[in-house]
């Protein structure tokens, strides 16, 4: 019996690595997909002529007060 339940644990520990390995490549392409939009947004400018300037990691005296 003890190997019945060893055998049926084994296939579960497989199936859920199977399905965290899946959701792990999905979630990246989603991340890619987002990633490439913000690039679009970013390099496309307000509307007047002028870009959007990354704000991450561009920290200013203001933004620290």
């Amino acid at each position: 019996m003890s190997i019945l339940a060893l055998n049926g644990c084994m296939a579960m520990t497989v199936i859920s690595g199977v399905i965290g390995s899946v959701d792990s490549v999905a979630k990246e392409i989603k991340i890619n997909k987002l990633e490439k939009k913000l690039d679009e947004i970013e390099n496309k400018g307000t509307g007047n002529g002028t870009k959007l300037e990354p704000t991450v990691g561009n920290s200013t005296q203001k933004d620290m007060q």
